[in-house]
């Protein structure tokens, strides 16, 4: 029996799923000038700041727990998303406005099929955020490793829900 030359895994098949379902936002966005993340669910360029939808980070001055030790996981999470932006190479759908005015967004890099929102996901220095939007739903299968393998946020022994953290900090 001959063997396919690739595999359609379902990780591949979530990726894929959640791009389409992601792409029919609004009006394309390309940052003209210099994109900078505010933390690591919020990035800003142009004089717009853009919300990540779907994702949930902690913030920036958020801590968690490990091995009884703190560990600022807010200024991490914001560190890993400065780290995924190419701000020549970028582009975003934004769907609306949030409470604050931002525009709630998904971004790619240019040849990216992944998004920077799935992105930090994938990589745990984000939760998924369905409570927010049930379109978001796909962002919790993503998580599924990163939770799995200890991975990023995952890895603390204790770290509050940023929802969670906002609301005891009020």
């Amino acid at each position: 029996m001959r063997q396919p030359r690739w595999k359609f895994t379902p990780a591949a098949a979530l990726l894929v799923l959640a791009y389409f379902i992601y792409f029919p936002f609004g009006d394309e966005i390309r940052p003209v000038g210099r994109v900078t993340a505010i933390d690591g669910d919020t990035i800003k360029f142009d004089g717009r700041r853009v919300r990540l939808w779907g994702i949930d980070a902690p913030e920036k001055n958020q801590f968690c727990e490990k091995d009884g030790e703190s560990h600022p996981a807010g200024l991490a999470s914001g560190i890993h998303l400065a780290s995924l932006i190419k701000s020549d190479q970028m582009y975003c759908r934004a769907d609306r406005l949030d409470r604050y005015g931002r525009e709630i967004a998904v971004c790619w890099q240019a040849g990216s099929i992944i998004s920077l929102n799935a992105k930090m996901i994938q990589d745990g220095a984000a939760y998924p955020a369905p409570q927010y939007d049930w379109r978001s739903l796909p962002y919790v299968l993503i998580a599924a490793l990163p939770s799995i393998q200890g991975k990023g946020l995952y890895r603390f022994d204790h770290c509050q829900s940023p929802a969670e953290f906002r609301r005891s900090t009020k």
